[in-house]
């Protein structure tokens, strides 16, 4: 699932940097989605099978893997907004307003700005908004969806009437898109996967779930092919239909018998989310100092890519050095906890 992941990652980086090619516009919102997915379905995982709902270790390690590397690039883009006199030409929505009280209680607390994300119109780490999506997420995950699937399907359903009644009503897709109470239903579903699939003796070969992959491909690119964004019928079909194909695909990784290539899987899934956060700083790095004058385009989203790459990685070596072995350690003990507490129940029941 790191390979996917990264891979999702890239799609973000190809919307944003390759402005005004609009046969990728929809790249980065058909990867969020996916992200969602994913994400449902890991952290629904994690809460059952690793920490047992214990709220401490829970919840200390998911803020240990979220805000240190945002941290440092937050840093990192406020140098660069406040040192150099084009940024918000670069990206004026997020990078031309300046800051009040309240940006700063949402800039560091992120959460905040999953309830309206495009509110927030000072963001040094522009795609920091999803995280905010994520992180109430993982809290209604937490307090109920993980907990039962009846509970998540009620949930997937609830979701899907709000995204019915939102079409009906004639919203933007932006309302379908970025608050986190949009986000639920990917998120449901993916609790809806973790279900389905720990339940399940079916497994598939690698093989097979790379070909459950193709039909997500194939929708985006058609999506692309047909002009990318717009309002229409049919991108609202091609978006949802977006959504059926990355639960499709995350169910066949969810089942596959074993990864292949597990290290590089690794590597490339830490990777990942480095390089969603840092790749606005990095594109707008490149033109104040190899390209100077150059708009986003095809080409500098390609350099982006390279050297969004290297970032992550340097970023990602950090966290393994400093954060990873506490992390690991929580995740350990909690691990450890919730076997017992299993055994110890297993054996009151005998």
């Amino acid at each position: 699932m790191g390979i996917y992941r990264f891979l999702l990652a890239y799609c973000v980086v190809v919307e944003h940097l390759a402005e005004g090619v609009p046969y990728v516009s929809h790249t980065g919102m058909f990867a969020v989605f996916g992200f969602y997915v994913l994400s449902g379905y890991l952290i629904t995982r994690v809460l059952r099978d690793v920490y047992g709902f214990a709220f401490v270790p829970f919840w200390s390690n998911r803020l240990l893997r979220l805000y240190p590397p945002y941290f440092l690039l937050f840093l990192f883009g406020l140098a660069l907004i406040f040192g150099t006199s084009h940024a918000a030409e670069f990206f004026p929505a997020v990078w031309k307003s300046r800051p009040e009280l309240s940006d700063w209680i949402g800039l560091i607390t992120i959460f905040p700005m999953g309830i309206s994300p495009m509110n927030w119109s000072f963001r040094p780490v522009p795609s920091i908004w999803s995280v905010g999506v994520e992180l109430l997420n993982y809290a209604v995950l937490y307090m109920a969806v993980a907990r039962h699937k009846h509970i998540a399907l009620l949930v997937a359903m609830a979701a899907a009437i709000y995204h019915g009644y939102s079409l009906w009503h004639g919203d933007d897709l932006s309302a379908r898109y970025f608050p986190f109470h949009a986000a639920l239903l990917p998120f449901a579903f993916g609790a809806l996967i973790y279900f389905y699939t720990h339940s399940s003796d079916a497994r598939i070969s690698p093989r097979t779930a790379l070909l459950l992959c193709v039909p997500m491909i194939v929708n985006g690119a058609l999506a692309g092919l047909l002009g990318g964004v717009q309002h229409t019928p049919l991108f609202e079909t091609l978006f949802y239909l977006n959504l059926a194909f990355q639960c499709m695909a995350v169910i066949a990784l969810a089942l596959m018998t074993r990864a292949p290539f597990p290290r590089l899987d690794k590597l490339l899934g830490d990777l990942s989310y480095p390089v969603f956060l840092c790749h606005w700083l990095v594109g707008y790095a490149l033109v104040i100092t190899f390209f100077p004058g150059q708009s986003r385009g095809i080409g500098l989203m390609t350099a982006t890519l390279v050297a969004s790459t290297v970032v992550a990685y340097i970023v990602c070596r950090l966290q393994d050095t400093v954060i990873e072995p506490l992390r690991l350690r929580i995740r350990t003990n909690a691990s450890t906890g919730h076997r017992t507490l299993d055994a110890k129940m297993e054996l009151a029941r005998t």
